[in-house]
């Protein structure tokens, strides 16, 4: 049974949402840059704190939404160094590259303070099928270049209803404020499940890692939330002379 792209979408975005605000009550940020995201996300996080878009059209639809547009490449942002507290960025990567994501984790480095927050999200596939365009990419790949541009992994999680199911649970039972909510709980087992309207659906539990289990054509997103640990510096050259 293949994942439907609005389930994965909608979990993705509530995690990356909760943490998004825990984030921002946490340092009292005023203002954050954001890499790719679609205009919709970037309109509701600006409730919270001014959002400065690096790719969003300079100047296009953006005063009232507190969102401004600049319009610039992610790797050649126009933040000063150690200028930018907290980076976002909902599935906006996975168009580029692996030498381009370097690229744009190594601007990343530079325009952010020390300790400051990076909070994004990449489709990820399973690496047999080395996938990394049209929403896949190596999650392997992403700890690497997070680890060589000095950014320690704070918070992550594989974002994957499937093997959840919807299923229905009454709150406060029993009081003027008992309700029936909708709950999505993990399946154990193969099993076939019922729902309310009389659809069967088999569950799979991988019995391996989440991603090497998934089809060709399957995906999850990674949500991270990476921390600065220090400035990025190249190495030296090894075959240069000394003077």
């Amino acid at each position: 049974m293949k994942m439907k792209n609005k389930y994965l979408d909608a979990f993705t975005n509530h995690v990356f949402f909760r943490w998004f605000l825990n984030t921002k009550s946490d340092k009292k940020i005023n203002y954050f840059t954001d890499i790719g995201s679609d205009f919709e996300q970037t309109a509701l996080w600006s409730i919270f704190a001014t959002c400065h878009s690096v790719q969003l059209q300079k100047h296009a639809f953006t005063e009232e939404f507190n969102v401004i547009g600049h319009g610039e490449t992610p790797d050649n942002i126009s933040a000063a160094n150690g200028e930018i507290q907290f980076v976002v960025s909902y599935n906006g990567l996975n168009k580029y590259d692996s030498k381009e994501v370097e690229e744009i984790f190594k601007e990343v480095n530079r325009i952010m303070q020390k300790n400051g927050n990076f909070l994004f999200s990449f489709y990820v596939g399973n690496p047999e099928f080395h996938l990394k365009h049209d929403g896949f990419y190596d999650a392997d790949e992403v700890y690497r270049l997070l680890a060589k541009y000095n950014f320690e992994v704070v918070n992550d999680l594989v974002v994957y209803p499937w093997p959840y199911f919807l299923n229905k649970e009454t709150i406060y039972p029993n009081t003027a404020n008992e309700q029936v909510i909708d709950v999505y709980r993990e399946q154990k087992s193969f099993q076939e499940i019922t729902d309310d309207d009389g659809n069967s659906y088999t569950f799979l539990v991988p019995t391996t890692n989440l991603l090497t289990s998934l089809g060709s054509e399957d995906f999850a997103s990674l949500v991270i939330l990476a921390r600065k640990d220090s400035d990025f510096t190249e190495p030296a050259n090894d075959d240069e002379e000394e003077e």
